[in-house]
């Protein structure tokens, strides 16, 4: 909590404390204000810290989906260990490479569409599913919300 004092102008003063001696000092003619802006501020740093010490902030997409597997390696089965690594290896050019934290929903979209054209509505769902159990394990905070071809009904003759 930040400690507001008044001057002897009339105007209120918020210190912010920002590390090493320094402060940042806000002031304004209104008590609420001067409140409200210093703990905005205060809650910027703590994010920006957060942000700066997160350990996957210069990890790729690629690397992402490359650790998920590993951290998975000994409970899936053979065959699902399989599929994740082709998986992989074969898909998402375009976004392997891209910084985790410079991912877009757009881009994955783009991808998505990508395997659409070349792959059935249920192996698209199979790789989508590996590309976001990634990015929920290294990046929960990423909302995407991709749209997924529908699925095909199959017409079974008896």
């Amino acid at each position: 909590m930040v400690k507001i004092e008044r001057l002897h102008s009339g105007s209120y003063r918020a210190r912010v404390h920002l590390g090493g001696g320094k402060y940042k000092s806000i002031t304004g003619k209104d008590k609420k204000a001067v409140q409200l802006e210093a703990a905005q501020y205060e809650a910027n740093i703590e994010a920006a810290q957060a942000k700066e010490n997160d350990p996957h902030r210069g990890m790729t997409v690629g690397e992402a989906i490359d650790r998920y597997i590993d951290t998975k390696r000994n409970v899936l089965s053979p065959t699902t260990l399989r599929e994740y690594t082709q998986t992989a290896r074969n898909n998402f050019a375009d976004i392997r490479d891209t910084p985790l934290y410079a991912l877009t929903p757009a881009q994955v979209q783009a991808e998505v569409n990508k395997l659409a054209a070349a792959n059935a509505p249920k192996t698209v769902r199979n790789k989508y599913g590996v590309l976001s159990s990634s990015l929920a394990m290294f990046r929960p905070d990423f909302v995407c919300r991709v749209t997924l071809p529908q699925k095909t009904k199959s017409s079974i003759i008896i």
